[in-house]
Parts: structure tokens; C-alpha cells; sequence
């Protein structure tokens, strides 16, 4: 399985770097997309408290009167208007979900409902609102800042192995999935992956890396980020040791994360990412 994926991998860095249009990245983004959970009995952590450079993301979330499916065309531009000049958004039904958007922020559109994700038609309507709206409403010369969430780069029937082998018919899987989904991700300035990390850890640290490594191959010149978060056991890193290999493994292979979840508990692993710079 090592020498199968060192082989894939070393492939995949070969055909990167023949390619044209790669771009170099810059300097590691961290955005911020959580909130201080009420349940909690810990006191809450404050924005400002946060480590230095961390920036907002405005997470749209899926609530039917601020992101519905199908999202309409004055939610589109309420968020629209708040990320070029700024405001307070919340996502949530109580004020946890409260932030105070700068201008020109990065946005977090919703691809997911309360009880599953949204077609691929509904999101290609939902990024050409979007990008319609901005260029309207700012000059065809803006440049909206977002990403898609739950916006599925690969075959419904993933498994987990096939992933961590770097699995032949994976690799066709997910190429296949480009001719479906690639007028979609042109229109899009950056995309994202969830990079969450479930047990044996270091197995889902390799399944997690292959994805990236495919979407650096097929689209090229695209900032990747990775959504994680440490909040629940299940999806976070686990050992101060595993957490040290987990940051440096991201920093070295996307151009950001976006950390969500309750923010006391996803304090450490904003410190750490802030301490890798």
C-alpha cells in the first residue's frame, strides 16, 4: 500500500509540475467559522482572542430564511452585499452564530440542507447567482471571495479505502466526476475539502491527502482549503503528537483552512496552525 501510493503520488507531482497554470501559493490563510456553543459550561472565547491573522469566513449556513434550497435571489444578494462592505451576518437561530463581516470578506456558501446536499443543478444555480448578482450590482470587474461547501468532487459511493490505496478506479472516479462538475468549479475562485480525520488516524491523514493531490492535478491554478475542526472527537485530531503531524501536513499541501465548530474547544488548533507560520 506505501509503495502504491508513493508511486500514484509521484506521478500525480510529475504531471503537476508538466502542467501550466499552477499557481504558487502565498501565505497560509486561517478563517474563523465558529461560534461559542450555549451548551457549554466553559466560558465563551471572544473573537479578539483568537490568535493574530486569523480572519473572518462568512459561513452562510443552511437556515430556510437566510440560505434556503433553493437559496433565493434576496439571500443571494443580502450576502453578497454584506461581503464587499462588510456588516453583521448570523447563520443561527440564536445570536452564536453573530459575526461582524469586514468588507471584501471570504464566504462560505452552503451546498448542504438540514437533511442532505443540494444537486449539482441547484449549486450551479446558486454559484451563477452569486457571481451574476456581484458583477451587477459592483462592476463585471469584482471579484467575489468564496468558496462552496459539501460541493462533491468525487463518486456518491466513495469509500474510505479506496482513497487511502490511491485506488485506480478512484482516480478515473473522480476524473469522470470533472465532466459533470468542471463548468461549475471554473466560475469558482477556490475550492474546498473537509478534511476531517476519523480513526486509524494516520490511514484517514493519507485518504484525506490523496484528495488533495487529485485536485491540484485536475484543477489547476485553484487555492484549495481544508475545513477541519477539533470540537468532537470524531473529526478532530486526537494526540498533541498526531495534531503537530496534522498541521504540518496541511500547511504543506493547501493554501488555508477553515476551522468551524465551537471555538473553546478549537482554540488549540487555531493556536497551532498561528504557530506554524
Amino acid at each position: 500500500m506505501v509503495m502504491r501510493r508513493f508511486v500514484v503520488n509521484l506521478l500525480l507531482s510529475l504531471i503537476a509540475l508538466l502542467m501550466p497554470g499552477i499557481a504558487a501559493r502565498g501565505e497560509f490563510k486561517i478563517y474563523n467559522a465558529t461560534w461559542n456553543e450555549p451548551a457549554s459550561t466553559q466560558p465563551a472565547v471572544a473573537i479578539k482572542d483568537l490568535p493574530r491573522g486569523v480572519e473572518p469566513c462568512l459561513w452562510t449556513g443552511n437556515r430556510s430564511d437566510v440560505w434556503a434550497n433553493p437559496v433565493t435571489e434576496e439571500q443571494v444578494k443580502h450576502v453578497a452585499a454584506i461581503a464587499k462592505a462588510g456588516g453583521t451576518f448570523n447563520w443561527r437561530m440564536d445570536n452564536n452564530g453573530l459575526l461582524d463581516v469586514p468588507p471584501g470578506a471570504f464566504v462560505m456558501l452552503d451546498g448542504e440542507t438540514n437533511s442532505s446536499v443540494r444537486s449539482d443543478a441547484e449549486l450551479r444555480r446558486m454559484v451563477d447567482l452569486y457571481l451574476d448578482y456581484y458583477a451587477r450590482a459592483f462592476g463585471p470587474a469584482s471579484s467575489p471571495n468564496f468558496c462552496l461547501y459539501a460541493f462533491r468532487f468525487g463518486p456518491e459511493d466513495a469509500r474510505f479505502e479506496q482513497s487511502r490505496d490511491c485506488d485506480l478506479d478512484m482516480v478515473r472516479a473522480i476524473e469522470k466526476r470533472k465532466t459533470e462538475i468542471g463548468d461549475i468549479v471554473d466560475k469558482m475562485p477556490s475550492l474546498l475539502l473537509e478534511f476531517y480525520i476519523y480513526e486509524p488516524v494516520n490511514e484517514w491523514l493519507e485518504a484525506r491527502s490523496f484528495g488533495v493531490d487529485m485536485l491540484r492535478r485536475l484543477y489547476p491554478g485553484k487555492p484549495i482549503y481544508a475545513l477541519v475542526r477539533s470540537d468532537v472527537p470524531w473529526k478532530g485530531p486526537y494526540s498533541p503528537g498526531f495534531q503537530e503531524k496534522y498541521v504540518r501536513r496541511l500547511r504543506s499541501s493547501v493554501d488555508g483552512v477553515i476551522v468551524w465548530g465551537d471555538r473553546r474547544a478549537n482554540l488549540g488548533l487555531f493556536r497551532a496552525f498561528a504557530a506554524a507560520r
